[in-house]
């Protein structure tokens, strides 16, 4: 069974730098789940140090050690087959008997060092083409790392028997049975040009060029390609996130003969996350790895202590209906009902709510009593970061702690600071890609009940909200009439 097969599209995905094993594993089961619908199977990613990041003070992993544990786990829990970034030649054959392929980063892909102690360990290799190089210039890549496989095997500093890594032989058969995998490959991938321009850019002329010229696979690197290095926060790398899977969708329809595997990376959703603009909304062939509101990091979620949420096109459908009666000016709004369900769940453990609006209006205000949420922002103005700043400081919270759902450009100020930006099913292009949680109901079609279901299985509350919610409304001792969590 080929690790990049030729004739099938295959899929390696992961969140980039290895994170909690809670989550890694999250990523892996859903990653196995997508494993059947792809002709060439998925192989799981993950980075245990990003030791080429942009800002020194950066999160870059667990280290090699740990992270070969957490991979390890990963192997064993799911059978998808493991790949690893290396970036000296001492970490080579320790990393293979671990993963089954060896990943040379774009920075590292002419170092020949690196490139000969992982072709001798005799496990697949992947060569990133550097962002400075020409197509034709990744053959001497290759066969520094063929080259190194000539290495008679007593000189070299493992066995050259071909086999699973450690820890990987009695594990039930998977989507990928690990202990049918041929001879060692060698690919490589293109991950766009540019380097120093501030954005990368692909030229679909290479692949058919690296092909040619290296005669190995070439993958498609679809989420790097739009990378934009050091224009995020802090100096990190940031994202332009809406062509990904457009770029997928056009390689894969015209050019799959030369680039049959696509590389996104299934990166963490949560706005602290230690993966850099990760942010990116990924899709395979049309179908999304998982739930994309499921990726909530645990730990994230526990530390949300208020809601806000825009009204128009977030608690509503964004239809205002305007009218008069005598010289009364009448507006009504259509709320959603398992909305307020969902918001009832999140009050009940905790959590605060809180609403902000770029409009005045009575129905916003009864809807806000009936709901029993105090904190509530009107600006005819649409000065709604102000309005939530007010808020914080009544009840003492800080920006990072809470999670705001928005739709629109007047949102975008409050998502570009809060700990948890989310956007609506419905949200424009601009909101999608500035938040970390992206839903798929529209707003005022239960966008809020998927999200506070969401963010409550992540905190491990959520059974605890909803059966005290049924319980409570299964006593047979009358209560005062309320419209409260309806």
């Amino acid at each position: 069974m080929a690790l990049f097969p030729t004739d099938k599209l295959f899929l390696i995905a992961g969140p980039c730098v290895l994170e909690s094993d809670d989550l890694n594993r999250r990523v892996a089961e859903h990653l196995a789940k997508l494993a059947p619908l792809l002709p060439g199977g998925v192989i799981f990613k993950a980075s245990f140090d990003k030791a080429n990041r942009s800002n020194a003070d950066a999160a870059r992993g667990p280290g090699l050690q740990a992270g070969l544990r957490k991979l390890g786990k990963i192997g064993d829990e799911t059978g998808l087959p493991l790949l690893t970034d290396v970036h000296l030649p001492e970490q080579c054959a320790e990393v293979a008997e671990v993963v089954h392929v060896l990943q040379i980063p774009a920075f590292l892909c002419r170092q020949t060092d690196l490139l000969v102690a992982a072709g001798a360990t005799n496990r697949s290799v992947n060569v990133k083409k550097g962002q400075w190089m020409h197509p034709e210039g990744m053959q001497g890549a290759v066969d520094k790392v063929r080259g190194a496989r000539s290495v008679p095997p007593e000189r070299r500093k493992r066995s050259s028997a071909v086999g699973p890594p450690r820890g990987h032989t009695e594990r039930r058969e998977g989507p990928f049975d690990v202990t049918k995998v041929l001879a060692p490959e060698i690919a490589v991938t293109e991950r766009g040009s540019f380097f120093g321009y501030g954005d990368l850019v692909v030229d679909m002329r290479s692949f058919a060029r690296m092909r040619k010229a290296c005669n190995v696979p070439v993958i498609f690197d679809a989420t790097h390609s739009v990378q934009q290095p050091g224009r995020g926060v802090g100096g990190s790398s940031g994202h332009s996130a809406a062509p990904a899977g457009r770029l997928r969708c056009r390689r894969q329809r015209h050019f799959h003969r030369d680039a049959p595997g696509s590389r996104p990376c299934a990166e963490r959703w949560a706005e602290h996350a230690a993966t850099p603009g990760s942010r990116i909304a990924d899709q395979a062939g049309g179908r999304r790895l998982g739930s994309r509101q499921e990726m909530i990091d645990a730990a994230a979620a526990r530390r949300i202590k208020l809601v806000g949420f825009d009204v128009d096109g977030v608690l509503t459908d964004g239809g205002i209906y305007l009218g008069a009666v005598g010289d009364w000016r009448m507006e009504f709004k259509r709320y959603d009902i398992q909305d307020g369900i969902g918001m009832h769940f999140l009050a009940r453990i905790g959590i605060r709510l809180a609403i902000v609006t770029g409009r005045v209006s009575d129905s916003v205000r009864l809807r806000a009593k009936e709901l029993g949420i105090e904190d509530v922002a009107q600006d005819p103005d649409a000065m709604k970061l102000a309005g939530l700043r007010r808020i914080l400081d009544k009840r003492k919270i800080d920006v990072a702690d809470i999670a705001y759902v928005g739709d629109d450009f007047p949102d975008l100020p409050i998502l570009r600071v809060v700990g948890m930006p989310i956007a609506v099913g419905n949200a424009v292009p601009e909101i999608r890609d500035a938040c970390s949680v992206r839903l798929t109901r529209h707003g005022g079609r239960g966008a809020i009940r998927e999200f506070a279901e969401v963010l409550l299985k992540a905190r491990g509350q959520w059974d605890q909200a909803w059966n005290g919610y049924v319980e409570e409304r299964s006593k047979t001792t009358p209560r005062k009439t309320s419209r409260k969590g309806r």
